[in-house]
């Protein structure tokens, strides 16, 4: 009898750490629901450009963004003359994808792909991660340095085509 009742303490002790790790897993899938999916329209902290973010590929696991507005460029014509290519310095930077390929990584949080910095005109290896349901950083990294921004949820701007 004793090492059946030992047997039994073993097997309620399991269940409940497998019903705990499911409780936790629910919260957590809860929280992912709560703060939505990257996709969408997003303004950028200086409300100097607004970017949609959109799946790269029907999988939905990697994401891309294109820029639809600048604050700068109310016409659409402002060109992306800062590329270190010269080749690109004639393409216009409104529609211009500035973050392509960007695989998801785990809840919330995408890596890998490219950003674009029209400012600089360089690209960098891009990070992701959505902080809330209205909340976005987007950041680029060089070897170990990395600069980011967080872009708020907005609506589709009325200039975008």
């Amino acid at each position: 009898m004793f090492q059946t009742s030992k047997y039994y303490s073993k097997k309620v002790y399991l269940l409940a750490l497998i019903l705990l790790q499911f409780a936790v897993a629910m919260l957590a899938n809860a929280e992912l629901r709560k703060q939505g999916d990257p996709w969408g329209y997003w303004e950028a902290a200086d409300k100097g450009a607004i970017a949609e973010i959109y799946p790269c590929n029907q999988d939905r696991q990697s994401l891309c963004a294109k820029l639809l507005w600048i604050k700068d460029d109310p016409d659409g014509t402002l060109l992306d003359s800062n590329n270190t290519d010269a080749q690109l310095q004639q393409r216009k930077l409104t529609g211009l994808v500035f973050v392509d390929g960007v695989a998801f990584k785990k809840a919330g949080k995408w890596s890998g792909g490219s950003i674009y910095d029209p400012k600089s005109g360089k690209s960098y290896k891009a990070k992701v991660e959505l902080k809330s349901a209205d909340k976005i950083k987007l950041g680029g990294c060089i070897a170990f340095l990395c600069d980011s921004e967080t872009w708020s949820r907005t609506s589709k701007p009325k200039q975008s085509k």
